[in-house]
């Protein structure tokens, strides 16, 4: 199989994306991106980031391959977990303090947390695209929005808890865990006590 063939399957299995790293990996040249791009089969649509040429841009995937250490988190993880029916107006991550947040958009709203608490409850979910993106789970989530919630709109704050509490996967032990973690324990239980009666 051929180096353009190799991207292209990799295309397909990608869900029409493909990063400069994974060819490097593969040990493909990435002057075969660079032609493909020049024939018009493949669009750059970010450094090192690449789609096939008729796909829609996938946002949250793009920004994520450009930028690692960015975890979705508060509204953005909200509507990638389906808590909220509603699209978040802009984009927020999450990063470790001391992290260089300069390559980042302005239209992008970024958290900061100590780096104890950073990895805590990093999962995978897929984007509306059906591309993989790192994401803080339900529970983390959830801790999140009760640690900030005097700047969480009101609505936001009871549906994600409503919708949470009605999750048949919802791991309270977990979410208690982090809650300990994130020193909101007794605020966390008295919100869950009082939805679940």
């Amino acid at each position: 199989m051929s180096y353009k063939q190799q991207i292209m399957s990799l295309l397909n299995q990608n869900s029409a994306y493909i990063t400069a790293a994974d060819c490097r990996r593969l040990g493909i040249p990435s002057v075969y991106l660079t032609q493909l791009v020049r024939e018009g089969t493949l669009q750059r649509v970010g450094r090192g980031v690449y789609a096939s040429a008729q796909v829609l841009e996938d946002e949250e995937f793009i920004f994520q391959s450009r930028n690692k250490r960015c975890i979705f988190s508060y509204h953005s993880a909200l509507s990638l977990h389906g808590m909220i029916d509603r699209l978040p107006g802009r984009m927020e991550v999450t990063v470790y303090r001391g992290y260089n947040a300069h390559r980042i958009p302005e239209r992008v709203r970024v958290h900061y947390v100590n780096q104890d608490i950073y990895p805590l409850g990093i999962t995978q979910v897929l984007s509306i695209f059906g591309n993989p993106v790192e994401v803080y789970n339900r529970e983390r989530t959830l801790c999140d929005l009760i640690k900030n919630r005097s700047v969480i709109e009101g609505e936001v704050f009871s549906q994600a808890l409503r919708n949470y509490v009605r999750y048949p996967e919802k791991n309270l032990p977990r979410l208690f865990d982090y809650a300990a973690r994130m020193k909101i324990l007794r605020q966390t239980q008295e919100l869950i006590e009082v939805m679940i009666e």
